[in-house]
């Protein structure tokens, strides 16, 4: 029998031994646990379920990898590689990272109640650890403070080191136009007078539902008023319409067919019904009532009180008074 001494053959015939070990397949039963558990785990891709999963792998070639993947809701995908070697590893844990950050939030002004997705998180300025279901989805910030609306900011995983918001909060504000017929009324908010009408005014309210009382006042008028709330903020024009102070009036005299004068002026017969306009609640007209035979009879005519309409003034007959003639006759003097 031939046989081979060639001392080159020896290393040759090894290395071709060692490739054929490295090429048969081998397998190995692995669990993939994750922290926190009940995570979804997938096996190069192909899920596997939730965690702690365990799989028998086959590795064909023996050096194959596989890549198992964890997902859970509110935390950062997590991996591990898994191989055959060392083949004594038979467990294999995935530590997944949250999806988590330290925020600040400030207001200007200061002093704003903080809401998370409606729930009180405290005053600005504050600093809270905010947990997110995932890179994308945003928590929504309300900042609440009396007097002004309501600010909002949407906060995200995603960009991780953005970790300062700020939200300018406006107070409850519309600009008004207030007009009057006739112009030239001066306008009073909750008071206070802030000009003639028209009038175009810049006005702050303390919330949504706060009115302000304005009155429109001009001299031989009743005061005018409106309520202005701030909602709605599209309502902005306001119009006062005065009314002068004005009655309707029955005049009577007895006996009947008196000329009325009202303040010296001839009005007409009576019984005699007039439409009155004063200058203001307290002004009164002087009624005269003038008749032939008759001595004059007045009576003074007042706005206040507004029902008191019927005003009857009694004349006083002039009395005849007799007059005796006397007849002298013409006698004769020394002078003729």
């Amino acid at each position: 029998m031939k046989t081979f001494s060639n001392p080159l053959w020896k290393p040759i015939l090894c290395l071709a031994a060692a490739l054929f070990i490295a090429g048969c397949a081998t397998t190995k039963i692995v669990t993939i646990k994750t922290v926190p558990e009940r995570a979804t785990v997938s096996i190069d891709g192909a899920e596997a379920g939730p965690s702690p999963v365990t799989q028998k792998l086959k590795f064909n070639p023996s050096s194959k990898t596989f890549a198992a993947t964890a997902h859970l809701n509110g935390y950062q995908d997590g991996s591990v590689q898994v191989g055959d070697q060392p083949s004594a590893q038979k467990e294999y844990t995935i530590q997944l990272i949250p999806f988590q950050k330290t925020v600040r939030v400030e207001s200007e002004p200061a002093g704003a109640k903080v809401l998370l997705d409606g729930q009180p998180a405290g005053i600005t300025p504050c600093s809270q650890d905010l947990k997110f279901a995932d890179a994308n989805q945003p928590i929504t910030v309300t900042l609440r403070k009396d007097g002004y609306l309501d600010g909002t900011v949407q906060i995200a995983y995603a960009p991780a080191d953005q970790k300062e918001y700020t939200v300018q909060l406006s107070r409850f504000h519309k600009t008004v136009h207030v007009q009057s017929d006739p112009a030239g009324g001066t306008v009073f908010l909750n008071g206070q007078p802030a000009g003639p009408t028209p009038l175009t005014k810049d006005l702050t309210f303390d919330d949504a539902n706060q009115s302000m009382a304005v009155t429109v006042r001009k001299e031989g008028y009743k005061d005018g008023t409106v309520q202005i709330a701030y909602a709605p903020t599209n309502q902005t024009e306001y119009t006062v319409l005065l009314s002068r102070f004005q009655k309707t009036v029955h005049v009577q005299s007895d006996p009947v067919g008196a000329t009325v004068f009202l303040n010296g002026q001839p009005a007409g017969i009576t019984p005699l019904i007039k439409d009155l306009t004063f200058d203001n609640v307290n002004q009164s007209i002087a009624v005269t009532v003038r008749k032939d035979g008759y001595k004059d009879g007045t009576n003074a005519i007042t706005y206040a009180p507004t029902n008191q309409t019927d005003y009857s003034v009694t004349l006083e007959k002039i009395e005849a008074i007799p007059i005796q003639l006397v007849s002298i006759e013409p006698q004769h003097t020394d002078n003729g």
